[in-house]
């Protein structure tokens, strides 16, 4: 498994006897506890650099002299943890990628890797821990994991291990597609927003009652989000249901998520895509400016929020005639899509860790014409344009 690194503290928690002590030894480190009435303990590691394996020495003993019970977690290491979260974009497997065997190879190669993969699940109230949706335990990227993986998810996690060779790299997947926006909704923010029910099968806070809730108990690094199709067919949302949905949800994950504050958890926002074989977008715009509002603080200063990076996907459907280009084009550029998020994570989340990115100037801004300029080459993909996000800035203070 990959525990959170500094400067974040790890989050761990058990069950055992009420008012039993809990002592955790690793390394030099030595730290203890008790167990309280609900059965549950838990533990906050002093902020660890990177690196392992760890063996981390468990001991549980009861009051009185009862028995002692040892264990011991063997192959721990500590990096940056991602959690990757969406629809079907995000859910979008391995092995349905073309050169599924290929990447397969190239997976194997990626040492300090580990991935955890949560199943479908819904429930009524908020449960503790995810129990039996669990689909796949902390695990090395092998072949049987990663053909019911998703792509994005374990893409983005590639360019952050080249990125810091010297980090073991967590991901932690959990995506449903068709799934509504209000069902990954805590009750509270439905109560806030007053979110109607969602006209789909999937309840209102099912998802956070069953997955979301239990997953706060994680300490990360930062997550990744890509959802959105569903609110531009049955589940249409207007702007303002929008954002106070979007933004309480996102609100929500950085008060409750173990050791995250407001700001401090990185959202990854992957931009709706084109919604029809021949790239007409007119149900997905919408919801693209709706998300574009919350990511990019030049255009939108009143309504983007902090550390809010993004990736656009309506030009990775250029020149399509058929359904089939359609599946063929959007969903097999996986890596087009973390490449995207990776290299705009680099400037809001990485800035001052070794940042390499691609700088943009503008050097003429009139109400005629904006020339930009690169510092180095730089691919359009499309015929529909393009979208520039220019962090802190207001465009319209330079034209």
């Amino acid at each position: 498994m990959v525990l959170q690194m500094a400067p974040k503290r790890a989050h761990l928690w058990g069950y055992g006897v009420p008012d039993a002590l809990v002592t955790l030894t690793f390394d030099q480190i030595s730290e203890n506890t008790t167990v309280q009435e609900s059965e549950i303990w838990e533990l906050w590691l002093p902020p660890q650099e990177a690196g392992g394996p760890h063996i981390l020495h468990f001991e549980h003993q009861e009051l009185s002299g009862g028995p002692l019970t040892k264990v011991n977690v063997a192959g721990v290491l500590f990096g940056d943890v991602w959690l990757c979260l969406g629809e079907g974009n995000m859910e979008f497997f391995m092995g349905s990628l073309d050169n599924f065997e290929e990447e397969v190879n190239v997976a194997s190669t990626f040492y300090g890797m580990r991935l955890f993969h949560v199943g479908r699940g819904e429930a009524t109230e908020e449960v503790p821990e995810i129990g039996t949706n669990i689909e796949q335990q902390w695990t090395t990227p092998y072949e049987g994991v990663l053909e019911w993986y998703s792509a994005e998810c374990l893409f983005f996690g590639q360019m952050l291990s080249n990125y810091f060779p010297a980090r073991p790299i967590g991901l932690i997947e959990f995506a449903w597609t068709g799934t509504s926006l209000q069902s990954w909704m805590p009750k509270q923010v439905i109560e806030e927003c007053q979110t109607r029910e969602a006209e789909n099968t999937h309840p209102s806070s099912g998802i956070h009652n069953a997955i979301m809730h239990p997953l706060s108990k994680f300490t990360v690094r930062g997550v990744l989000w890509d959802h959105g199709d569903s609110i531009s067919e049955s589940d249409a949302m207007n702007r303002s249901e929008f954002h106070c949905a979007t933004r309480g949800l996102f609100d929500h994950w950085r008060a409750t998520f173990a050791d995250s504050t407001a700001g401090d958890l990185p959202i990854g926002l992957v931009q709706l895509g084109p919604d029809s074989s021949v790239a007409v977008a007119e149900g997905t715009a919408p919801v693209r400016i709706f998300q574009m509002e919350l990511a990019d603080p030049g255009l939108y200063p009143e309504t983007a929020m902090d550390k809010i990076f993004t990736a656009a996907t309506f030009d990775l459907v250029d020149n399509i005639t058929s359904s089939k280009d359609l599946f063929t084009k959007m969903f097999q550029a996986k890596r087009d899509v973390a490449h995207r998020l990776f290299t705009s994570a680099k400037e809001v989340v990485f800035s001052n860790e070794n940042s390499t990115n691609l700088r943009m100037e503008i050097s003429k801004a009139d109400k005629a014409q904006i020339i930009l300029e690169f510092s180095g080459d730089i691919k359009l993909n499309g015929s529909h344009g393009f979208a520039v996000f220019r962090s802190g800035r207001n465009i319209s203070d330079l034209i």
